[in-house]
């Protein structure tokens, strides 16, 4: 994905982890420090992947996420919960009552 990114740019973030009552809410802060493989943001003292903007929490899980633009962390909210609607709808053995065409019409959006 390699992000476009110039010290001072605003970024939002926020924790992935509600481990000990961490804070979940989105959060603006600014790029710090910019390198080759890795850029940096105020505030938080981690560093993130300019490619895939994960966290490099080298051993350990990811804790926090960053988000070029508070759309895209609206687009990654809604994602979640559309595929959580889909579960609820898909996920367990029954068959939910949905019209033959209908279910070929979402198989062939989902296919293209």
């Amino acid at each position: 994905m390699k992000a476009k990114m110039t010290v001072g740019q605003p970024i939002w973030y926020r924790s992935i982890s509600n481990r000990h009552g961490a804070d979940i809410s989105l959060k603006e802060t600014t790029v710090s420090k910019i390198g080759k493989k890795y850029f940096e943001v105020n505030d938080i003292g981690e560093r993130f992947f300019i490619d895939t903007l994960e966290h490099d929490a080298g051993n350990y899980l990811a804790s926090i996420a960053v988000y070029l633009s508070k759309v895209d962390y609206e687009e990654e909210v809604e994602r979640k919960n559309i595929f959580d609607q889909l579960f609820r709808m898909f996920g367990n053995y029954s068959h939910p009552n949905i019209e033959l065409s209908k279910l070929r019409r979402i198989i062939a959006i989902i296919n293209e």
